[in-house]
């Protein structure tokens, strides 16, 4: 995360410093959870708690330097779903088999935004000239927690589920486990401590308010219509 982008700025700033822009794809995770029931905007001062978080702010800092000599625009996506998504469609899968697991005994909420939504707010801030300098938050205007995205869920797979709510303790365990047993895989665990973290948090919540005004950046449809098309691709594709 951040070797990489760090010397992509160095190489860029040597042989082309006039690029028309260069727009770094951050994440939320940089930002860490809610502190408050607010969402977070582009002022919010970060504070990762995860590897990946720490990671991403650092590649973050590094782009920020060039601001004067180059032009650059940060952009932060919350959750990112849509075809061919690997990780979301893990909670798919398993709703489509008849389980939804719900994390912690507490509501969780968080932002989550559709793949072809995310591409175009990244056009929009690589073709603007107000987005120099800039972070930006990618997202649907709504905050869902995991009731109405199973609700949503539900209702296009013309199926229930049965929920299950998983203490964070178990969670944990379940973590644990996985990263043990990884060490002893060429694969990583889905889910290790770290993505604990991420998981038990109370709220990923992010403001697109910036997005916007500064940008013009709306999605294209609310979530029900993204996940419509993303469960069409995976029934298409036999995935699930």
């Amino acid at each position: 995360n951040y070797e990489a982008t760090k010397n992509l700025l160095e190489i860029t700033n040597k042989v082309n410093p006039k690029l028309k822009k260069f727009v770094h794809v951050s994440s939320l995770a940089v930002c860490g959870p809610n502190p408050t029931k607010d969402p977070i905007d582009e002022t919010y001062i970060p504070k990762p708690i995860t590897t990946y978080g720490v990671t991403k702010k650092m590649a973050e800092d590094e782009v920020l330097k060039y601001k004067d000599k180059m032009n650059v625009t940060i952009i932060r996506p919350p959750a990112v779903f849509g075809p061919r998504d690997t990780e979301i469609f893990i909670y798919f899968k398993t709703f489509n088999k008849g389980l939804n697991s719900m994390i912690g005994l507490k509501e969780k909420y968080l932002s989550v935004v559709y793949v072809k939504d995310l591409v175009n707010g990244i056009v929009l801030a690589a073709e603007s000239e107000k987005a120099n300098g800039e972070i930006f938050f990618f997202c649907y205007d709504k905050t869902y927690n995991w009731k109405e995205i199973g609700d949503i869920t539900s209702k296009i797979l013309k199926k229930k589920a049965i929920s299950i709510k998983l203490p964070h303790s178990l969670v944990y365990s379940i973590g644990a486990i996985a990263q043990f047993f990884s060490m002893f895989s060429k694969n990583p665990a889905t889910l290790n401590l770290e993505k604990c973290k991420d998981i038990t948090a109370e709220r990923w919540v992010c403001s697109n308010k910036k997005a916007k005004e500064l940008l013009g950046f709306k999605t294209k449809g609310e979530l029900e219509d993204g996940f419509e098309e993303t469960i069409k691709w995976y029934q298409e594709m036999k995935w699930i």
